[in-house]
């Protein structure tokens, strides 16, 4: 069974990588966002300025996700964001069990600049952000399947 997606974004890539660029493969406004744990800096006239887009433990609206990750170029070191329904309640997703026994949809979770784990209950979803991250020319692209050995639905 597939549970999402994992790739690696390459090392020349990530310095001009984008959290938009990351999520576009995924119907943002549909959701309302978790942002737990998440490093961000803008890039202003080439130069990088310490200013974090999201602060920890926000829920934004999945319109408002995108105006502010597309208002500026972002590299994002950390994230850690978590999809759900705009009718669901947020509840803190510690592990895979509690995500398939919660109302969230999908898990992005961003570490270290370049590696990049994204969980889908939505299997179509998942097979989009399959293709996108081929598109992209991200490597080390697979499936996330019942064989994962992440443990927690955090990244740090």
């Amino acid at each position: 069974m597939k549970r999402g997606v994992r790739y690696q974004i390459l090392d020349e890539k990530s310095s001009d990588q984008n959290i938009a660029d990351i999520l576009k493969p995924i119907p943002c406004d549909l959701y309302n966002w978790d942002i737990g744990y998440t490093e961000t800096h803008r890039y202003e006239n080439n130069r990088m300025i310490h200013d974090s887009i999201f602060e920890e433990q926000d829920v934004l609206d999945g319109r408002e996700l995108e105006r502010v990750v597309n208002k500026h170029t972002y590299l994002a070191i950390f994230a850690e964001l978590k999809a759900f329904p705009k009718t669901a309640i947020v509840s803190d997703i510690a592990d895979y069990e509690d995500f398939v026994n919660s109302e969230c949809e999908i898990i992005v979770l961003l570490v270290d600049c370049a590696y990049v784990d994204v969980y889908c209950k939505d299997i179509n979803l998942t097979e989009e952000v399959y293709q996108y991250a081929q598109q992209k020319g991200y490597t080390d692209i697979e499936y996330i399947d019942e064989n994962d050995s992440r443990y927690k639905m955090y990244v740090w």
